[in-house]
């Protein structure tokens, strides 16, 4: 299986951003982009910064195919995976620079 550089973007800022597989030859990344909208969303409130980072968190599952081990049954593959959910969750959040959503996705993390 190749390694894979998957891609999450956030349409409504019009950017791309790279998640994982350093490791990998440049010929054998494939680069995915999920656009993820947060139109008439107030991402600076509370509310609106959770229903972003569900959003959010659902386009980088996708984008980096995590699935369950009995799914995949791969160690490595299950590693790769959730490594690139999340560094992609976490340079998406950056980029918006909403601190109610900065503050949310610490919270997640933590836990």
């Amino acid at each position: 299986m190749n390694r894979k550089l998957r891609l999450l973007s956030a349409a409504a800022l019009a950017m791309a951003l790279p998640a994982v597989s350093m490791a990998a030859a440049p010929s054998q990344l494939e680069v995915v982009s999920v656009k993820v909208s947060y139109q008439g969303l107030d991402i600076q409130s509370k509310a609106g910064a959770k229903v972003l980072y569900g959003r959010l968190r659902a386009a980088a599952e996708q984008a980096c195919d995590v699935l369950p081990y009995s799914t995949i049954r791969s160690l490595s593959v299950l590693r790769e995976s959730r490594a690139c959910y999340k560094q992609a969750l976490t340079t998406v959040v950056t980029k918006v620079d909403s601190d109610a959503l900065a503050r949310l996705h610490q919270e997640k993390s933590r836990s």
